[in-house]
């Protein structure tokens, strides 16, 4: 799998997350998790959306998108 979708499915721990897509969808390119908790995207806390894209991003090292923006490989946005 290189695409996957977890949109709006009430997803709270994002480290169990992180570890669990680690695990089994190691060569992710796209990732979506718009609408669950853990996303902080529309939250106005930049600080918290920086740490969510670099805590996902550190364990997905192929992943290109997520949530619909680029990803470096430092793990921030473009």
């Amino acid at each position: 799998v290189k695409h996957l979708s977890l949109n709006r499915n009430s997803i709270r721990d994002l480290d169990a997350l992180a570890a669990s897509l680690a695990r089994s969808f190691p060569n992710l390119v796209f990732l979506s998790l718009l609408g669950n908790e853990i996303c902080p995207i529309f939250s106005g806390d930049q600080a918290a959306y920086e740490r969510y894209r670099h805590k996902i991003s550190s364990v997905l090292p192929h992943l290109k998108i997520l949530d619909s923006a680029n990803v470096e490989k430092s793990g921030k946005k473009n």
